[in-house]
């Protein structure tokens, strides 16, 4: 009887209040091909500024001696060296030393 009302109301799809048997969910091949679509957009990006880059060698306004890998570009080794000499207590007595230096 409720399920009469339902299919009268029209609420709901006629597949979830058919008697059959409920009909198997569907997974698109892309959903499953590309799981993070940040990281296929990331991807997408490097490869469009490398091809840039490319082209602006081409063109002459790079020189091939000057041209960096991607990577190179945006992870200078610099910036990647990590320090790991402090405790938390001897980065908050830095902080406060600093702090107390900056107003004297």
């Amino acid at each position: 009887m409720v399920c009469n009302c339902w299919r009268k109301t029209e609420i709901l799809p006629n597949s979830l209040l058919n008697d059959g048997p409920a009909a198997a969910p569907t997974v698109t091949i892309t959903s499953l091909i590309n799981a993070d679509p940040v990281e296929t957009a990331l991807a997408a990006a490097e490869q469009e500024v490398s091809n840039l880059l490319s082209h602006l060698e081409k063109i002459g306004v790079l020189q091939p001696q000057n041209q960096m890998a991607l990577d190179e570009l945006l992870n200078p080794i610099d910036e990647n060296i990590m320090h790991n000499d402090g405790t938390d207590k001897d980065i908050c007595d830095t902080v406060l030393e600093q702090h107390q230096a900056e107003q004297t």
